[in-house]
């Protein structure tokens, strides 16, 4: 895995400046940054910037070849960074959305078959039956290679442009909550990723497990939040928000993560130092189906990773994946195209 670098290193070299959690700002903020914050003060990125910088943040400024090359799509664009991602995250789904090219992310991650252990999609397209006004669809009439597993009949579909010259983040959270939210009602939960992972996932209803996922806070699982803002911020400008709705834990084993527990799930998960490990797993973890807690923000000053503000929740076992799979409620495209 590479290093990764010190945002206030970063300052001291000729890189264009990134927003990030907790950390001055030197200068004033420009529009392509204030475009991913949020006017109620909430913020859900660790990092805000272009990506040459995030690049050099990540240790991988080899990509900026990518940048400089017109024989290339990818551009210096301004991307977030999502609080509780794993390591090189960017990276990840910038290859998931056809910008980067496989030879790329085998000279990063230096093994392939770590790079991606699950295959991806190369459909990335909205279904083209799709329109601005929820309809209610059958799984396969979306996603024609679907397997019903437990999928509800039918599923409201949509898909929607994102508003204001600049993919205003707090104009379509905002946007996105009266519209569409607002009417669902309570006990929502949300997931946010990209095109082609949403097409695999209809055909195997199962986390996408790669060695940099295997990061994520909570161990390999099926990621689902509270926070709209979160999954706004996993999707990317052209990515899917699911929307699951009264879920049925009842019969099913969940492990509510606080405290110690939470603290040495985390620690073992990215990689951290843990004294007598098997002494310190949380009880039922064996049988667990369910994992809920807090999700990890990074403090940028101690490195360490703390509960922050919203919470998660992880299908871990057939049996949790498939109480997510059955109460799909809505899903929602996101289109920045212009």
């Amino acid at each position: 895995m590479r290093d990764e670098r010190d945002i206030l290193d970063l300052y001291a070299t000729d890189y264009q400046p990134v927003w990030a959690a907790g950390i001055e700002f030197p200068g004033v903020i420009p529009e392509e940054i204030s475009q991913y914050l949020y006017k109620d003060g909430e913020q859900v990125s660790l990092f805000i910037g272009p990506l040459s910088s995030l690049f050099w943040l990540e240790g991988v400024e080899e990509l900026e070849e990518l940048i400089r090359d017109p024989a290339y799509v990818l551009t210096d664009e301004y991307r977030s960074i999502p609080q509780g991602s794993p390591r090189l995250w960017i990276v990840s789904i910038l290859f998931e959305e056809g910008k980067i090219p496989a030879i790329f992310m085998d000279k990063i991650y230096e093994e392939p078959v770590r790079r991606q252990a699950s295959a991806l999609s190369y459909t990335s397209s909205i279904p083209p039956n799709l329109t601005t006004t929820p309809t209610q669809n059958r799984i396969q009439d979306i996603f024609p290679f679907a397997r019903l597993q437990s999928f509800p009949p039918t599923i409201s579909c949509i898909k929607t442009k994102l508003k204001g010259k600049k993919n205003n983040r707090d104009e379509n959270y905002v946007d996105l909550m009266n519209t569409f939210i607002n009417s669902l009602g309570g006990n929502l939960l949300y997931k946010g990723l990209s095109r082609s992972s949403t097409v695999s996932l209809a055909s195997l209803f199962a986390p996408l497990v790669s060695s940099n996922t295997l990061q994520n806070g909570f161990g390999p699982g099926l990621y689902a939040t509270s926070s709209l803002k979160y999954a706004l911020d996993y999707a990317g400008p052209d990515g899917v928000i699911l929307i699951f709705k009264d879920i049925d834990f009842r019969p099913l084993v969940k492990i509510d993560l606080a405290g110690e527990d939470w603290r040495t799930t985390v620690d073992y998960w990215t990689g951290a130092t843990i004294s007598d490990v098997t002494e310190r797993v949380p009880a039922l973890w064996e049988r667990s189906d369910i994992l809920q807690g807090q999700i990890s923000v990074k403090d940028l000053r101690s490195k360490q990773r703390v509960p922050g503000p919203d919470s998660q929740v992880v299908g871990v076992s057939y049996a949790g994946l498939n109480a997510f799979a059955s109460a799909l409620h809505m899903i929602i495209w996101l289109d920045s195209s212009r």
